[in-house]
């Protein structure tokens, strides 16, 4: 498993947050737990639980207002998030509370892929996330003799935009617009293969 993976292979301190009961992983005290841990563990359907009311900004991303800091993990916002970026409010994830230092988005491309689906409820929680670096590791598909990458870009544009948008890759004026990136110079650069 992923969990034993990190213990054994890294010596992080891991924390397995889909392991909770449902009741325990909504509580918005489990975000203190998790910032003593180097590394969390959860799920896609654990990301689109209802657990609290959290303002969102255009982007779709969660607005976080005096967030004291957690030894890394939790810090508030600059003055560059303000309330007036605040465009509605959505039920989101206890985990939508944290600012992330990396987040690794872990899928297979193809028909049962989540990231690459634009419009869900899973794509829309994970763009929600914030966090200081994000990277998307597709898992080899099975008889695949293409590159993760190739894949991607041979697929539907939607599902190329859907990524790029999970990525938060942003064009200087801070709009997400992925069908202006070059596919060659921005998400091989973020996607990595296993």
């Amino acid at each position: 498993t992923w969990e034993q993976a990190l213990r054994v292979g890294t010596g992080l301190s891991v924390f397995n947050h889909a392991a909770l009961s449902v009741g325990d992983r909504s509580r918005v005290s489990v975000t203190q737990k998790l910032s003593h841990y180097d590394a969390i563990l959860t799920t896609y359907d654990a990301l689109i639980s209802k657990d609290i009311t959290v303002p969102v900004d255009e982007k779709g991303r969660a607005v976080r207002h005096n967030v004291e800091s957690q030894n890394g993990w939790m810090a508030t916002r600059g003055s560059s998030q303000r309330a007036e970026s605040v465009t509605r409010c959505e039920r989101l994830s206890v985990l939508h509370l944290m600012e992330w230092r990396r987040i690794f988005f872990v899928d297979i491309l193809g028909r049962k892929c989540f990231v690459a689906k634009p419009g869900t409820r899973r794509s829309a929680s994970i763009v929600a996330l914030n966090s200081e670096m994000r990277f998307v590791l597709f898992e080899k598909q099975p008889g695949s003799m293409l590159p993760a990458i190739d894949q991607l870009s041979k697929s539907d544009r939607k599902a190329f935009q859907s990524v790029a948008a999970i990525l938060h890759l942003e064009n200087p004026d801070g709009q997400v617009q992925p069908q202006r990136l070059s596919q060659e110079l921005t998400l091989k650069d973020y996607i990595l293969e296993a």
